[in-house]
């Protein structure tokens, strides 16, 4: 049979979107670690690292617990869980910068897409809703 000539062309193949490191440090730094480790994590399984990612959300899962189990065991008046917080953001930030910036600029350069930064504001404000509503029936419910 003979092809129509007046078909539409198939579509093309979306490919993923890539998080930038930056965009990973944002979301870990300015929202939760969390965050940054989904974003992380996504990166890992759509460069074809799916051990990679599922390793990064166990570790960041237990993280993110152990991080908000030391927010209930520790004075309301300590700054220790703001500032460990902020220093897991800061290192999951700098360990995106160095194991992913390379496949990530190789990416772009061959046509591959940044993420958008509203996919990361969205990511962002729903753990940080997720994670605050877990840390008030907590409080709560003790």
């Amino acid at each position: 049979m003979v092809p129509n000539p007046f078909a539409p062309p198939p579509p093309e193949k979306a490919s993923p979107r890539l998080y930038s490191p930056g965009q990973i440090g944002a979301a870990a730094i300015l929202g939760t670690f969390i965050a940054g480790v989904f974003m992380y994590a996504a990166n890992q399984r759509r460069l074809g690292e799916r051990r990679g990612a599922v390793a990064s959300m166990v570790i960041g899962s237990v993280g993110m617990a152990l991080l908000l189990l030391l927010a209930f065991v520790t004075p309301a008046k300590s700054r220790l869980v703001a500032q460990l917080t902020h220093v897991l953001g800061i290192a999951l930030w700098q360990l995106a910068r160095t194991a992913q910036t390379a496949a990530y600029q190789s990416y772009v350069a061959g046509g591959g897409k940044r993420a958008s930064n509203w996919s990361v504001v969205g990511i962002t404000l729903v753990t940080v809703i997720v994670v605050s509503a877990i840390g008030a029936a907590a409080y709560f419910v003790a």
